[in-house]
């Protein structure tokens, strides 16, 4: 038997299969019959499942994605792609054997997980459902990969489980920046919750600040009250004082000392101002001044 294309004469090109055998019609004389059959619709599918193995291979690659298929008449993965290989650390010539039964591919799991695993994994597997797990796998060299696996079954035409597909993903970069972004969520906490008792602490020093204001104004108002009116009766009696005689020394210190009076009043009524002004007490007057 031979393959090979047929050249039409409007161009088209055919794949096309002989088979013959020799058929003996006398000691001197042999003849072969043969039969010719069109095979391009098969070439053509074949092409068609390479391309597409080629391409889900390439797309496998491209998302960081290993697969491999078990078949569960014989109770073994029967092919495994070269990513999830180097996923494992294993030269792809290793497969299968590390990695085609089922107790080495527990083997590779972490020993944390293998009880996760062979729980909603396997299990889940043998009754022909999908999962979807993530855990950690042990390379060959020791280092420790986290990584996420999403299985299917492929059931025949009758409905028989046929194979099982099982695609792989390294996720251990994502695993490390949810890692970095709980602590970052951990260390913002510790800080809110340091700036909520540093704000409790500033609004504390802040009532307390105000109400040693209060306190100062309250003390300076009722002073400047208690000073002011035994300042207006030595005004008074500076006042009266002048209206007896008098000599012109005395008159000039009894000046002195109602000048010296009056600015002491000034001082004791500014006091009692400032003491309004920070207690918001101040009232404005509306006064007639010529300018």
């Amino acid at each position: 038997s031979f393959e090979g294309r047929f050249l039409f004469a409007d161009g088209r090109v055919r794949w096309w299969r002989g088979v013959a055998r020799p058929l003996r019609i006398s000691p001197s004389m042999v003849l072969f019959t043969g039969i010719v059959i069109d095979i391009d619709a098969q070439k053509q599918a074949e092409e068609e499942l390479r391309y597409r193995e080629a391409m889900l291979r390439y797309t496998a690659g491209l998302a960081g994605l290993g697969y491999r298929v078990w078949d569960p008449e014989v109770g073994r993965t029967v092919f495994c792609s070269p990513e999830l290989t180097g996923l494992f650390g294993l030269p792809e010539e290793a497969f299968p054997g590390p990695l085609g039964g089922e107790a080495a591919l527990l083997s590779v799991v972490h020993p944390d997980d293998r009880d996760y695993y062979r729980l909603h994994a396997v299990e889940v597997a043998r009754s022909g459902r999908s999962y979807v797990v993530e855990y950690r796998l042990l390379r060959r060299d020791g280092a420790a990969r986290h990584v996420r696996e999403v299985g299917g079954p492929v059931p025949g035409i009758d409905g028989r489980l046929l194979k099982y597909v099982v695609a792989v993903q390294d996720i251990t970069e994502r695993k490390q920046r949810e890692l970095e972004l709980e602590e970052a969520r951990d260390r913002l906490a510790v800080q809110a919750a340091e700036m909520t008792q540093l704000a409790r602490a500033l609004e504390g020093a802040r009532d307390a600040a105000e109400s040693a204001s209060r306190a100062k104004s309250r003390f300076l108002a009722v002073k400047s009250h208690e000073l002011r009116t035994p300042m207006t009766g030595v005004i008074g009696m500076i006042d009266l004082l002048r209206q007896t005689p008098l000599s012109p020394d005395q008159e000039r210190y009894l000046g002195t000392l109602r000048s010296s009076a009056d600015s002491l009043l000034v001082v004791l009524n500014d006091i009692l101002d400032f003491s309004k002004i920070e207690a918001g007490q101040l009232t404005l007057e509306d006064i007639p001044l010529k300018v």
